[in-house]
């Protein structure tokens, strides 16, 4: 199934972990065909093929690694810049055409996106808006290649806090 398409597997860090229950929701962005297998299973093709479970111990690891490293550049950012940094990610997922990028990210999508509250991702929102990083496009998003750089800026650090 791997040379399909990038596989995504829903429920593989619960199933090594041993989690009895878990929760999750999953929204497609496209048409999606799903693949449901009993964690027995998945552990058991785990087991006989040393191939692929090296290969998902690798995919894990860097997923994990990356999550870390994105959770330590984000605990000291301001809301405008945590949203910077996400929609900058939203941007180099989709293809630019020839007006920019096209964003259909909900509000509550993009507050889960950066954790946070709606009501924080509304005020970024309306700072980038007012900055002309990101352009409304009724309920989208439309960035342009000159906005996107400037998503880019907005996303570094603003250098090294005070040490007080």
């Amino acid at each position: 199934f791997a040379h399909f398409s990038a596989p995504f597997l829903l429920g593989e860090f619960e199933a090594f972990s041993g989690a009895e229950i878990y929760r999750s929701t999953l929204v497609c962005a496209s048409d999606c065909i799903f693949l449901w297998m009993p964690r027995e299973s998945y552990l058991s093709w785990m087991r006989q093929d040393p191939q692929t479970l090296f290969w998902r111990t690798c995919e894990i690891t860097a997923s994990l690694s990356e999550q870390a490293r994105s959770e330590r550049e984000r605990s000291f950012c301001s809301g405008k810049q945590k949203l910077a940094i996400y929609l900058a990610a939203c941007c180099q997922k989709e293809r630019c055409g020839p007006q920019g990028y096209l964003l259909r990210q909900t509000i509550q999508t993009m507050a889960d996106g950066i954790g946070s509250s709606t009501k924080t991702v509304q005020r970024a929102l309306a700072q980038l808006i007012a900055e002309d990083a990101v352009r409304r496009e009724g309920h989208q998003l439309r960035v342009t290649r000159s906005q996107y750089s400037r998503l880019l800026a907005l996303s570094e650090p603003e250098g090294e806090p005070d040490e007080r």
